[in-house]
């Protein structure tokens, strides 16, 4: 999806190009591509080619490389001169905000429309997330200690059924991502106590922050799941819609194929009204912002009730538990599908081993674990992870996921334009 095919979109539809977009103009990636970002692309390009400065660096660092080597603007730009005040021109990069934010923006566009390669940038402004639960597939969760030397099985094994991860049981990757410091007092004993991870930074999540967690997601191989705590303001919960949009650019134009979901638990408009939240004092009168330590200090415990009310299904849904209250029939599954996977010679060798199998399972039916270790162990004895390659693990896994009632913001799943119309549902 880009530039153009929204603007067809808008036509076929009969809707304003902003009921399309997630963001305004110039900051919706999806509506990169016009004459002038790929201008302003190809100039932060050159100079990102050009200019020395560490690999990996991040904007703030190439700002100061280029005060040394008097870069050429594309185009004459205005600023204040701080001094006196007065508005000056400068076809040079200098020292000013003007010419820093525009830095920022030609950045953005370069990633966006492929100029320059997105793993180029490290991100400062985000600290290292906690990961209070690994879900990062590290090979076989529980493998087999008594290797069998004289087993000769070498039929090719079928390709994982989307199992890798779920060693450990979980059955959804679950954050909460937060740019508030005030919140994190809160948030952290919650995310701990869950096993869900906890992101923090300061001001919007950057690109590079949005496309770890996609690679999070990606390695997890399993549903992720986002809790957004933002501040809101009067156009919505524009921090959260900024990385839903993200990370739908990435997988609809980055080819991440991936399951995510994305909502704001805090602040919504709703709890604004139910607690009769004020409006910051700071804020500006034309767009005026409630923030979250208003929540935190009118309603005490709202957002901890409300961050565990809503990622706790998420953290405790496990597919052992699912596999334990259907051990029958997953049992017989299991040794089918590994009979199928593994080869005749283990099929053989199993039927050897039935009446010890029996035996097994009635001594220790009652400790699942132990009796598939024994079960694998004597089917196969091999380093393989067997529960990787279960071809009925889809259905398993399907059948573990819980009954989702939250109207999520975002939905990886969705279409483009029944996307479009969620982001202007949760504008407040």
């Amino acid at each position: 999806m880009d530039r153009e095919q929204i603007q067809q979109l808008a036509k076929e539809n009969g809707c304003k190009l902003s009921d399309l977009l997630a963001s305004d103009r110039t900051n919706d990636p999806f509506y990169q591509g016009g004459e002038a970002d790929h201008r302003n692309a190809k100039w932060f390009a050159d100079i990102w080619k050009n200019i020395p400065h560490e690999h990996g660096n991040h904007i703030r660092g190439l700002h100061y490389a280029l005060l040394n080597h008097k870069v050429k603007l594309p185009y004459t730009m205005m600023y204040v001169d701080k001094p006196t005040g007065e508005e000056r021109n400068t076809d040079i990069y200098i020292n000013v905000r003007n010419c820093f934010a525009f830095l920022n923006k030609a950045s953005k566009s370069a990633r966006w429309l492929g100029y320059v390669p997105f793993t180029e940038f490290d991100d400062e402004r985000t600290p290292d997330p906690f990961i209070f639960h690994d879900s990062g597939y590290k090979g076989a969760g529980f493998g087999y200690e008594n290797i069998d030397p004289h087993l000769s099985v070498s039929a090719e094994l079928p390709d994982c059924v989307a199992c890798n991860s779920h060693i450990d049981g979980r059955v959804y990757l679950v954050e909460v991502w937060t740019e508030k410091s005030s919140a994190m007092k809160v948030l952290r004993p919650v995310c701990q106590s869950l096993g869900a991870n906890l992101i923090y930074v300061t001001g919007q999540m950057s690109i590079t922050a949005c496309l770890e967690l996609a690679e999070r997601a990606k390695c997890a191989e399993r549903p992720a799941r986002i809790f957004y705590v933002a501040d809101c303001d009067k156009w919505g919960n524009s921090m959260s819609r900024a990385v839903a949009r993200k990370l739908e650019w990435f997988i609809r134009n980055d080819g991440y194929e991936i399951d995510v979901k994305l909502t704001p638990i805090a602040l919504t408009g709703e709890q604004i009204d139910q607690f009769n939240l004020p409006i910051a004092p700071d804020s500006d009168p034309e767009k005026p912002k409630v923030e979250i330590d208003a929540l935190i200090q009118l309603a005490p415990g709202e957002l901890e009730k409300v961050t565990r009310e809503s990622i706790a299904p998420y953290c405790e849904a496990n597919i052992d538990d699912w596999i334990a209250s259907n051990f029958d029939e997953f049992e017989s599954d299991q040794a089918e599908a590994v009979r199928a996977a593994i080869g005749d010679e283990l099929a053989a060798r199993q039927s050897a081993y039935y009446d010890r199998l029996m035996e097994v399972k009635r001594e220790l039916r009652s400790q699942f674990d132990e009796l598939s270790s024994e079960i694998y162990a004597v089917l196969g004895n091999t380093d393989i992870d067997a529960r990787d390659y279960l071809t009925g693990m889809d259905d398993v896994f399907a059948d573990a996921l819980i009954d989702e009632d939250i109207d999520f913001m975002f939905d990886s799943e969705r279409e483009f334009i029944e996307q479009a119309e969620s982001y202007q549902r949760f504008k407040w």
